[in-house]
């Protein structure tokens, strides 16, 4: 294990380096804004989610809403946490939603961080086995689903200008919340014009052949030990092979809810950074959690940290993608 650690410093070190040579662009100035200086003022908001407690009572699903004020008919877009949650130790939105908040919103978007845990009184999953786990992706595409038609009812929002962003177990959401197979897809009733997961697990969507809805965006490391990137290639090179219903025009209306033929899968673009291990987009530095039992070696441990390099490229990378899917629409 201590050769994994060392190594994997020294990877950290040279893609700080390479980072830093970055700092001098403008791309890289745009990519890192948001992640200091004021933060905009959210509203502490509470819904119903799809899914139900044993009882019958529906669960609530908690968000932080961050609207844009005095904008009509703007875009959103809906931020799925990781096994960790949504906050930090204090109890306070973490770095990774504060960061993408400011981004996000630094470019007209409304942002809804959701938080799946609170309303089923959890606290994290990293450290719990897959099978152990009281929450799965059952549960938060129920309340994916439910934060969509949310969001889409809010005054001034465009619901043909949603999009949904997840990491890791908010990542896996997202290719199982737009799974057109689902059987309750049909009642959703929002259909999200774009979607981005970081470093998703991708087991589960090729085993069941997933099919996404909506035109998807999926970048991943290559040396991630956590959530390896070899099923989502697997599942990129099968529906690659399928026939791929054309992406929406960026400015186009569409009624919400119109969804794509089954065996006609949104378009999906997969970037895999070289190198790059679980939580590449973040600032921390490498370091093995051996308090996470899953992974590819389980019971080993896991790598996480930041990237450099993959993070500001990353940033970049989604900015565009919700530019050419009219989620974000350029001010001329």
């Amino acid at each position: 294990m201590a050769r994994r650690v060392l190594a994997a410093l020294g990877a950290w070190a040279r893609a700080l380096i390479a980072g830093l040579c970055l700092i001098g662009s403008p791309d890289a100035v745009e990519a890192s804004s948001g992640a200091s200086g004021e933060q905009p003022a959210s509203v502490r908001v509470a819904f119903p989610s799809l899914d139900r407690h044993p009882d019958g009572s529906p669960v609530s699903v908690v968000g932080h809403w961050f609207a844009q004020p005095d904008r009509d008919r703007q875009g959103a877009v809906v931020l799925l946490h990781g096994c960790g949650g949504p906050y930090n130790l204090r109890g306070e939105l973490s770095i990774r939603s504060r960061e993408y908040t400011a981004l996000l919103q630094a470019r007209g978007l409304a942002v809804l961080v959701t938080d799946s845990f609170t309303g089923r009184h959890e606290k994290e999953l990293c450290t719990q086995r897959i099978g152990q786990r009281r929450i799965d992706q059952r549960h938060r595409r129920l309340d994916a689903w439910a934060a969509l038609q949310w969001v889409a009812a809010q005054p001034g929002i465009d619901p043909n200008r949603i999009a949904v962003i997840g990491w890791s177990h908010g990542g896996s959401t997202v290719l199982s919340a737009l799974d057109v197979r689902q059987a309750q897809w049909p009642g959703v009733g929002v259909l999200p014009a774009a979607a981005v997961a970081f470093y998703p697990g991708c087991s589960e969507a090729l085993r069941q052949a997933a099919q996404p809805a909506s035109p998807l965006l999926l970048m991943i490391g290559s040396a991630d030990d956590w959530t390896p990137a070899r099923p989502c290639e697997q599942w990129a090179q099968t529906l690659a092979s399928e026939p791929v219903s054309s992406a929406r025009e960026p400015n186009a209306s569409r009624e919400p809810g119109a969804s794509r033929q089954p065996n006609a899968p949104a378009p999906v673009e997969l970037k895999v950074y070289e190198g790059a291990f679980h939580n590449f987009d973040g600032t921390a530095p490498i370091r093995v959690r051996v308090d996470v039992p899953n992974g590819i070696r389980p019971g080993a441990g896991v790598t996480t940290g930041g990237d450099p390099v993959a993070r500001a490229d990353a940033h970049r990378r989604m900015l565009d993608f919700l530019v050419i899917q009219g989620v974000i629409r350029e001010v001329r």
